[in-house]
């Protein structure tokens, strides 16, 4: 469990993501975890789960397999359809940038990924790649508290 910790911590410290909760895991006793991931007898997996600041944008959810898995990650680029590449805009990518190199993690330069847009890439500790890009300017500005009304009169 100390391992999903150090493979994930950059998460808060270097996105500004909050952990929902303490890292679990789940396992083929479980019926929900079984089904959902089609677990092998014997099986299991960490479960880690983030949210955006806001609270408003949705979780994201890591596992990470204690037993040995093959190594897909060469796929993890820009362009190419690999296992784990996410893309994360930010206010101030330049601090982004800043923040992974202070806990170790490399980045590479700035450049045009395959639309174009100015961004860099990094490979955090857990293997996932993450394209960081400048925020966008948007027409219709983002919903950042969530209310619901009804429609029906």
């Amino acid at each position: 469990m100390d391992d999903m910790h150090r493979q994930t911590d950059y998460y808060r410290d270097v996105f500004g993501l909050k952990p929902e909760g303490p890292v679990v895991l789940d396992g083929d006793w479980q019926d929900g975890p079984a089904v959902v991931f089609n677990m092998n007898a014997g099986s299991s997996h960490y479960y880690r789960g983030f949210v955006s600041p806001n609270n408003i944008a949705g979780k994201l959810k890591f596992f990470v397999n204690p037993d040995a898995r093959p190594d897909r990650s060469a796929l993890q680029k820009p362009g190419y359809r690999g296992i784990t590449l996410h893309s994360l805009y930010a206010e101030a990518p330049e601090l982004i940038k800043q923040l992974a190199n202070k806990h170790g993690i490399k980045t590479s330069s700035m450049q045009h990924n395959e639309f174009g847009e100015e961004s860099f890439v990094l490979r955090g500790p857990d293997g996932s790649s993450w394209q960081i890009l400048p925020k966008p300017n948007l027409i219709t500005p983002p919903v950042t508290q969530l209310t619901f009304e009804s429609t029906i009169h």
